[in-house]
């Protein structure tokens, strides 16, 4: 998938966030619609509560970035 990614052949629509490759069509303000915007992680397992609140974190400055509210 990464070199399909890297020379443009993916049969789906992606982008980049920071590191990552997203797949979908981006979310932006002006197509979210009513509602409530949430965030999710996970980790593996218990122990990792650190990778979760890097990740929790990570996903809602992305969100806040995109002047999205995250209500959870």
């Amino acid at each position: 998938a990464r070199r399909q990614y890297a020379a443009g052949t993916l049969p789906v629509p992606t982008y980049r966030i920071g590191r990552l490759i997203m797949v979908g069509e981006p979310v932006t303000a002006t197509s979210a619609g009513p509602g409530q915007t949430v965030v999710y992680a996970r980790v593996s397992s218990a122990d990792q509560n650190a990778d979760l609140d890097r990740q929790v974190a990570r996903v809602t400055v992305w969100a806040t970035s995109r002047k999205l509210a995250v209500d959870r």
